[in-house]
């Protein structure tokens, strides 16, 4: 049988999926996890998010869920 191996993304690859996630729809923490599970953990999750939020690019909205400024 066939054997697929998938690497998991680096930051800014994971920060680019992050960012086409939260355009489509403000999530929280738990909401991308149980999406990118597979590929990153809960805790490379909330460092992207930092990052973002840290540059300005994302925003926490009082819900905490997170948005992407400008939308």
């Amino acid at each position: 049988p066939d054997v697929l191996v998938v690497t998991a993304p680096n930051e800014d690859e994971l920060i680019k999926i992050i960012l086409d996630l939260l355009r489509n729809k403000p999530m929280n923490v738990k909401e991308l996890h149980s999406i990118l599970s597979g590929l990153a953990s809960e805790d490379k999750i909330r460092r992207a998010l930092t990052r973002l939020v840290n540059e300005g690019v994302v925003y926490t909205q009082p819900d905490g869920r997170f948005i992407v400024a400008g939308i």
